[in-house]
């Protein structure tokens, strides 16, 4: 709270004077100065510099589980699902779009 400040409507970093219009996005983004301050995944140790970015990375990496609608494989994130398929049905999911 006392590296932000509000000034002709806007919040302003102290430290590095980033400008957003809204309280909570500066807030978040202040804790990237604060040395030594770190938020650890506690699924996979992930080390993130906000809470912001630890809420995110939970969120997409961690709440939902996708299956694969061509060959079955589950269990996978949005990242490896992602993955999966350009890897291993590039051609049928080119296929597919393409009807």
């Amino acid at each position: 709270e006392q590296m932000i400040e509000k000034n002709y409507g806007l919040w302003t970093c102290k430290v590095c004077g980033k400008a957003a219009t809204k309280r909570s996005n500066m807030r978040n983004h202040a804790e990237i100065h604060i040395e030594g301050m770190s938020h650890v995944c506690h699924i996979c140790s992930k080390i993130t510099s906000t809470s912001h970015n630890s809420r995110s990375h939970i969120f997409k990496n961690h709440t939902r589980s996708f299956s694969c609608e061509i060959c079955g494989k589950s269990g996978m994130n949005r990242t490896a699902y992602t993955n999966h398929k350009l890897k291993n049905h590039k051609n049928i999911a080119l296929y597919i779009s393409l009807q």
